[in-house]
Order: structure tokens, then sequence, then C-alpha cells
């Protein structure tokens, strides 16, 4: 697989569901560094307070866009705590889960603006509309 089909991206999970992801993601493909305990910057803080009693994981690796993308509404659909959100930075594709969004609730935050997706609602489709937000959807 060539570099320009891979996504760099940093994945922040609770600790209990790190070894789930890290087997899915290693499974799919991803090279994954060795997992990290991550420290929320001070903008962060309020956002990852509900997770004061459990550490957070930071998983960080490349693996194709498209695996990922699948990984991540895998996790949307089956979030206990909350939604998640995808940010796509110049350092590659940000996830985490926050409680200020529902349980099946993805914001992917990109360079042309926000867009929100709820996987409960008929006829939304996360995967493909993600992959157009990322540029997946052209054809070469």
């Amino acid at each position: 697989m060539s570099e320009d089909q891979l996504v760099h991206f940093k994945w922040i999970a609770f600790a209990s569901e790190a070894p789930a992801l890290q087997t899915a993601l290693a499974d799919g493909g991803a090279n994954l560094e060795p997992p990290t305990p991550y420290k929320p910057s001070g903008e962060e803080l309020d956002e990852f307070a509900h997770a004061g009693f459990e550490p957070l994981t930071l998983l960080a690796g490349a693996v194709a866009i498209g695996f990922l993308i699948d990984r991540a509404v895998i996790a949307i659909k089956d979030l206990k705590h909350g939604g998640l959100v995808v940010e796509q930075t110049a350092d590659g594709l940000k996830l985490h889960e926050t409680s200020a969004l529902p349980r099946g609730v993805a914001l992917f935050v990109g360079p042309n603006g926000t867009e929100r997706f709820d996987s409960s609602k008929p006829g939304v489709n996360i995967v493909d509309a993600m992959k157009s937000l990322v540029g997946l959807d052209k054809k070469p």
C-alpha cells in the first residue's frame, strides 16, 4: 500500500477499551506505535473530565483511511459513553469520544467545516459521508 493511501491517526480511548481497539486496528493492517498514556491539554480537560476514573490511552499509527473510517463507525455504534469526534488535522485524523454528543453521533471537523452524523437516523450512511469528507469518494 502506498503512502498516499495511508492516514496517520491518533485515537484516544479508555484504557479498558484500548486493547480490543488496538487488536482490531492491527488486524486491519494498521502500523501501530506502542500505546501511551494520554494527558489532555488544558483545552481538553473539561471534555475529558467524565473519564477521570479511568485513564485514557493514546493509540497512534498509520492505516488505510477506509479501514479507519469503518472502525470509527463501529465505535460510534458501540459507544457506551457518548459520541465520537473525528478531527482532520495536518498530522492526520484525531478520534476521541465525548459526552457532549449523544451515543451514536459522530462530529467530523475538517478544513471545510463541521459535519454531524447521527447513525440512528434512517438513510444516514456515516461511512460514505465520512469517506466523502476526506476525499475518498473521488475517482483517481
